[in-house]
């Protein structure tokens, strides 16, 4: 018997303090952490985007659990499920340590609310301190998730070991047009999900005659100029939503101009500049619906286990840095490919232009000679 197992058979006690109570909170036909947004946070003379940030907490952790742990009340979460929405905001969302960490700090704010309120069953038990003083001491999962979860790269789990063998296998069973660009996109160029569902029709390029005809847009982007088979990915000053801090243009090699020219030719005709529009209702695709693609190939055969970490949408980007980081490339180089900055990048401070210019024209050779091919024949 483990030690948990020993304390919880020895006095009573659960890991799981909160489940007893969780179908009485299913059934109320509102949410205990709207509760808590309407009764402490809107009546505060706080800023509006203050205000956001806490009700975009609530809404993210009410969205993943819908998807992840749907039969659980978000007002009953236990240390596990807390710890696998801290996961969430790291590995999927990208979230950097300080925003997850507000986040967090949110959702604890609200168990705080449920314990201290009378009528809520979250309250907890008296216990006595170091100095002997009377406290009430209350489970809050979130305090838990904060503590436990690494959000620096110290200690990090690493994705698995993929082969580019593997890759292709795992693409040989993606019928879906679609869903193989998004896939083939990210492990290409390296892209975030944010990055990838921020594709503008103007921001690539693809020699085809047929194609230019259809979207006379496409590669109209000023940074393509004089560059053909090409793509742009703008920083995140230029584009919300991205997270590199520095611009790039990549080339497009023949298997993803390939996955491009396929997906072109059944996107939906709307009024849209974004390249890549979502299944059902033909709008921009969200992270989310990156998330669930790479969910929907990888998992359960990649989850997190005990060594390494599960495989999302992250990992296209860390098998590009990966790869590339053991080829003969320079730093400098290596750092323009994922959009990372240098100490001295005084280059970029000037002219983004004469930035890319001078980068793109060194490795645009040695991109087409070496990426790797994964798209199965």
């Amino acid at each position: 018997m483990g030690r948990q197992e020993e304390l919880s058979s020895t006095f009573g006690t659960t890991n799981d303090p909160l489940l007893e109570f969780n179908d009485q909170f299913l059934s109320f036909d509102w949410s205990a952490l709207d509760d808590f947004f309407e009764e402490k946070i809107e009546p505060r003379d706080i800023a509006d985007s203050t205000k956001y940030g806490y009700r975009l907490a609530i809404d993210q952790l009410e969205e993943w659990m819908e998807e992840n742990h749907p039969d659980r009340s978000p007002a009953c979460v236990n240390e596990d499920i807390a710890r696998g929405f801290a996961l969430y905001l790291r590995d999927e969302r990208e979230n950097d340590p300080e925003t997850a960490g507000r986040k967090l700090y949110v959702l604890s704010q609200a168990y705080q609310y449920f314990s201290k309120h009378p009528n809520y069953p979250h309250g907890g038990k008296l216990e006595d301190d170091e100095d002997g003083n009377t406290q009430i001491s209350l489970y809050n999962p979130f305090d838990i998730a904060r503590e436990k979860v690494n959000f620096g790269d110290k200690d990090r789990k690493e994705p698995p070991r993929i082969t580019k063998e593997e890759v292709r296998e795992k693409l040989s069973g993606c019928r879906n047009i679609r869903e193989r660009l998004v896939i083939v996109l990210q492990f290409k160029l390296g892209l975030r999900a944010s990055e990838l569902c921020n594709i503008r029709l103007s921001e690539f390029h693809i020699r085809g005659e047929l194609v230019n005809e259809h979207y006379p847009e496409m590669g109209s982007h000023y940074h393509l100029q004089g560059r053909e088979n090409a793509i742009y990915i703008p920083d995140n000053n230029e584009r919300p939503g991205n997270k590199s801090q520095r611009a790039r243009v990549l080339p497009l090699d023949e298997e993803s101009r390939e996955v491009i020219r396929e997906y072109l030719k059944i996107r939906p005709d709307v009024d849209s500049d974004r390249l890549l529009l979502s299944g059902n209702t033909a709008t921009p695709m969200e992270k989310e619906g990156v998330q669930y693609i790479w969910k929907k190939y990888w998992r359960p055969e990649y989850d997190e286990t005990e060594y390494t970490a599960a495989i999302g949408s992250h990992f296209g980007r860390h098998f590009f840095g990966t790869f590339w980081g053991n080829q003969d490339v320079s730093v400098p180089l290596l750092k323009y490919m994922r959009g990372d900055t240098l100490k001295s990048d005084d280059d970029y401070k000037g002219a983004v232009s004469e930035y890319i210019h001078t980068h793109y024209e060194d490795i645009e050779p040695v991109y087409t000679e070496k990426i790797y091919k994964i798209v199965p024949r």
